[in-house]
């Protein structure tokens, strides 16, 4: 049994919990290609149907995480900085295939 009471799905051994706060890296990854495909942190939070100060800290939570500035922000736009376009490539490229929208069956080696 895990600490939830319900059964663990790794041969009985609990399931690591997240502390509470944190959002799955994917999501980081999701919440960033929508800022860029919308344009704008607002339009993205319209977009994710959440409020516009948690795609804020979700863009904060993974230039953090990966100690890279994706956006240059203003008060008229945000611009991508070259680690952002890379960054928004491979994530783009790996949300299709975590959907499975490439009939994506493993990871292979490029």
């Amino acid at each position: 049994m895990s600490r939830a009471g319900t059964p663990a799905k790794n041969g009985g051994a609990a399931t690591p919990r997240r502390p509470p706060g944190t959002v799955d890296r994917v999501e980081l990854l999701r919440t960033f290609v929508v800022i860029v495909e919308t344009g704008s942190i607002s339009a993205a939070a319209a977009s994710l149907r959440t409020s516009q100060p948690t795609v804020s800290r979700r863009l904060q939570q993974l230039e953090d995480y990966l100690e890279l500035r994706l956006l240059e922000r203003s008060s008229q736009a945000l611009v991508m900085t070259r680690s952002g376009q890379a960054c928004y490539e491979n994530a783009k490229r790996f949300l299709t295939r975590w959907n499975g929208e490439s009939g994506f069956t493993g990871w292979q080696s490029a």
